[in-house]
């Protein structure tokens, strides 16, 4: 699915997905999946995700997502709790 509840007057979309694939991995591979946050902004949040296996990069990728009204699909500010949980990672 492309998104997930939030709260209960918005939803989080992804915005924009670039992946870079590396290296291909096999079925069944044990694949570690590292997140950072690169900028948060007031309804945007924008990530960076490696897919790695025994501290091999197989894929990056960036990731923007977006806070969006449920009912009007507008830009919303993120949440002030959200924001400052994300801000200590």
């Amino acid at each position: 699915s492309t998104q997930s509840r939030s709260s209960a007057a918005s939803d989080v979309y992804k915005r924009q997905v670039n992946i870079d694939y590396k290296k291909a991995a096999q079925f069944n591979d044990a694949l570690d999946i590292e997140t950072s946050v690169d900028n948060i902004g007031a309804s945007k949040v924008d990530l960076t995700q490696n897919i790695m296996k025994n501290s091999e990069l197989y894929t990056s990728a960036k990731v923007s997502i977006a806070c969006i009204h449920s009912e009007t699909f507008k830009p919303q500010r993120i949440p002030k709790l959200i924001k400052q949980q994300m801000e200590t990672l």
